[in-house]
Parts: structure tokens; C-alpha cells; sequence
């Protein structure tokens, strides 16, 4: 499992420990590559990265220091860990509360000051020349459009942006017949569309 699984909230007053396990996250997967090159049987020109949710918030850093992508798909990923603005979300607020009252003023800078620098706005303007799509929900209860914005804006050329009617979980045949294309058109996965179609009745 990813270094957050272990009780990542947890850590929340020691941020040198969250900074090294979302370090090890980029790392492993970075390590899942070296292994994928060394089959021999992989072509290196025609790896891509889909990660959602907290695999779409670390992606960005990943995108920025990993070069060996062709492509990035990036679904309901936040820019950064550390706007605990109120951005009119149910669950992102309610952990940014927690968070505040959790903290006393000095933890809760040197949280700010740890953990800002790890950003993936910090890292994915560095992506290019891999591609990028972004897919955001209008109904994530995480991702608010500022932040959806954030992200896209701060990715480097080529990229795109899509919008789809669903939650975080991202239930949406749509999204996953585009992210289907998008790969067929970046990495040359023939037939990933008129499969899927055939499967979910999309197309």
C-alpha cells in the first residue's frame, strides 16, 4: 500500500515524517518504472501515469522530477496539501478544521513551512514534454474549481482540462472512455476506445 495508508492524519504534528512517506510515494513509484524498463519487453517511449485523488496530488511532483513519461493522466488532484482556506467543500473543510484546532500556531506553521515545497503545483510546471490531462468533478466534496484551476494552471504545456458531472470517486463512464482515448492517442493503446465501448455501451 502507499506510505499514506499508514495513518497518515496521525503524523499530522510531526510534517518531516509526512514529508519523507509522500516522498517514498514518489519514489516507489518511480522504483515501478526502473522495473518496468528493465523487462526489456516495455517500450520506454510509451509509459504513462494515471493517478487519481491522492495518486493525482502526488503525480504533479512525480511529473516534475520523472522524465521517462510519455503521458500524465491526473484525476481530482489538489495543487497543494497546505490551503487550509475555507474553499465551501464539505470534507476539505472539515479536515482543514480539524487540522486548526488540532495544531497549536506553532505546528501549524512548520507544517506550512515543511510540507509547502512538496507541492505538485511546485513540480508539474517541469512536466513538459509529457502531456497532461487533468479530469475534475463538479460534485467533489475535496476539489473545489479554485483549486481545479490552480493545478491546470500551473502544469506546463501540453495539457488539457475536462469536466465531468460526478463525485471524487469519479463514477463516470465518460471520464474513463476519455482517459481511454487520451491514451490511445498519446501511447498508441489500439482499440482502448471501441473496447470500452463494447463493454459500458458508451460509444
Amino acid at each position: 500500500p502507499a506510505p499514506w495508508t499508514q495513518a497518515s492524519e496521525g503524523h499530522v504534528d510531526q510534517p518531516d515524517v509526512l514529508k519523507r512517506m509522500y516522498a517514498q510515494t514518489v519514489i516507489d513509484v518511480r522504483r515501478a518504472v526502473d522495473v518496468l524498463v528493465a523487462r526489456g519487453d516495455v517500450d520506454p517511449g510509451r509509459i504513462a501515469y494515471v493517478g487519481h485523488s491522492f495518486g493525482a496530488t502526488w503525480g504533479g511532483v512525480l511529473a516534475g522530477v520523472d522524465k521517462r513519461f510519455r503521458t500524465h493522466i491526473l484525476m481530482g488532484g489538489l495543487p497543494t496539501l497546505v490551503d487550509l482556506s475555507p474553499q465551501g467543500l464539505p470534507s476539505m473543510d472539515a479536515y482543514s478544521e480539524r487540522l486548526k484546532k488540532y495544531l497549536t500556531a506553532e505546528q501549524l506553521r512548520n507544517y506550512l513551512d515543511v510540507l509547502t515545497p512538496m507541492s505538485g503545483s511546485a513540480f508539474i510546471g517541469h512536466a513538459a514534454p509529457a502531456s497532461i490531462l487533468m479530469q475534475f468533478a463538479r460534485f467533489d466534496s475535496w476539489i473545489s474549481t479554485k483549486a481545479a484551476g490552480a493545478y491546470f494552471d500551473a502544469a506546463s504545456e501540453p495539457k488539457e482540462i475536462r469536466w465531468y458531472s460526478t463525485s471524487h470517486e469519479f463514477n463516470d463512464v465518460a471520464a474513463l472512455v476519455d482517459r481511454a482515448a487520451w491514451l490511445e492517442e498519446e501511447i498508441g493503446i489500439a482499440g482502448a476506445v471501441s473496447t470500452l465501448g463494447d463493454l459500458t455501451g458508451a460509444r
